[in-house]
């Protein structure tokens, strides 16, 4: 059972197993891409995961690709200071989102996100290519 966002994320499909919800039509989706409610876990434990995976892709010096994810509700970046290099590309903030005093190390790459609530960016530093190219609400 794989994402069947997975030919299009090709992410989620080295890096996680397991389908977390199956919708009417049965297309599978992996915890990334499931919609929101749909994640079998608490807002807090989506969190944790978001911020485990950059912080793995920090550790092991890798871009961290985030494309495609449907982030639950509210999320607070501001605990983590450094990103690698970055994607949220195409993503869905169905929440507030706070990335203040963040450094982007590497590239960042916000095309097509969609943020439902607010975005903050206050006093975050972009050290390398950034784009922002976002779709209307």
């Amino acid at each position: 059972m794989t994402c069947c966002m997975g030919e299009k994320y090709s992410w989620c499909q080295s890096q996680y197993e397991g389908v977390v919800y199956t919708d009417g039509e049965g297309k599978e989706y992996c915890l990334f891409h499931a919609p929101q409610g749909k994640k079998g876990m608490t807002l807090p434990q989506f969190n944790g995961k978001i911020l485990e995976e950059i912080g793995d892709a920090m550790y092991d010096k890798r871009r961290c690709d985030l494309s495609g994810t449907i982030f639950e509700g509210d999320i607070d970046f501001t605990s983590s200071h450094s990103f690698p290099d970055i994607s949220f590309n195409d993503g869905v903030f169905n929440g507030e989102a706070k990335l203040n005093n963040i450094v982007f190390a590497g590239s960042a790459s916000f095309s097509n996100t969609k943020f439902v609530g607010d975005a903050s960016f206050v006093g975050s530093t972009f050290k390398e290519y950034t784009n922002f190219f976002l779709r209307n609400l």
